[in-house]
């Protein structure tokens, strides 16, 4: 008996190895593969917390999901033999602030500096 199937969306666990005498440790990361083949490169926590990000607690209060999602990736990490990563060596609210800084920007409108000829652009509080 012979069937037919189609991939339409699959995760590979990748170890990322740093040149020697680097002095970097090695780093899990997750590629995406839609069924398209376009794929996405993720850290492992980020991957992670797309998928507790949503989960609750046992009363319906809401959860730590980056903790979570560090736990589950450490949990892979040790799995694959992949130097675990704890939370001294994680900046979550340091990679908090990028995030809204990068929001930030984006809402923030440009201004036009210069001649047309050679424009600069800077950003305009509100």
């Amino acid at each position: 008996m012979s069937q037919n199937h189609r991939v339409l969306h699959t995760h590979i666990f990748k170890e990322v190895i740093p040149p020697p005498h680097s002095g970097r440790a090695s780093r899990l990361m997750v590629t995406e593969v839609d069924r398209y083949g376009v794929e996405r490169n993720r850290q492992a926590e980020f991957f992670f917390n797309g998928i507790v990000g949503h989960v609750r607690s046992y009363d319906g209060g809401h959860i730590n999901s980056w903790d979570q999602a560090t736990r589950l990736a450490n949990y892979w990490r040790r799995y694959y033999n992949i130097p675990e990563v704890h939370d001294e060596d994680t900046s979550w609210t340091y990679l908090s602030k990028i995030i809204t800084d990068r929001l930030t920007m984006l809402r923030t409108p440009l201004t036009l500096m210069g001649n047309s000829q050679n424009p600069k652009w800077k950003t305009t509080p509100r």
